[in-house]
């Protein structure tokens, strides 16, 4: 009877905190709710501050939320409705002007050989001519 008890009891309690953790979660995610509703008004052209609104107009806009990486793929030279961003535009023309760099300065095995021996030619020539100023007296020690 008293062990009985204690179990009812302890039941009892359990089910309180139970019940108070499943309010407490729900009033959370009421106010998780409220707060993603708030963000998304904020974001709004007609709810943004008058500098931010002057900013927008001047440089840009502002993407959504939905459209990151949804035109994966994309080379950015379709006929897209919505323009290019600042980042996009810089990445397009760093890969675009890396492509351009390679393609000009394609050396191959055989042209590098070349350069080299005719750089040691040169330096041979060179040398030879020093040998014979100083065969003829024009090189003094």
């Amino acid at each position: 009877p008293v062990r009985s008890k204690k179990i009812l009891e302890l039941q009892q309690q359990q089910s309180t905190t139970l019940q108070k953790e499943i309010e407490l979660a729900q009033k959370n995610q009421v106010e998780l709710e409220a707060r993603k509703q708030q963000e998304l008004e904020s974001k709004k052209l007609e709810n943004m501050s008058a500098e931010k609104i002057a900013l927008m107009a001047k440089y840009g806009y502002e993407a959504e939320d939905g459209e990151d990486g949804d035109d994966a793929g994309d080379d950015g030279e379709g006929d897209d409705d919505k323009p290019m961003s600042n980042k996009e535009y810089a990445a397009q023309m760093n890969v675009q002007n890396a492509q351009k760099q390679r393609a000009t300065h394609v050396q191959t095995k055989k042209e590098a050989r070349e350069q080299t021996a005719k750089a040691k030619a040169d330096k041979n020539a060179k040398k030879e001519e020093r040998r014979k100023r100083a065969v003829k007296g024009e090189r003094r020690r």
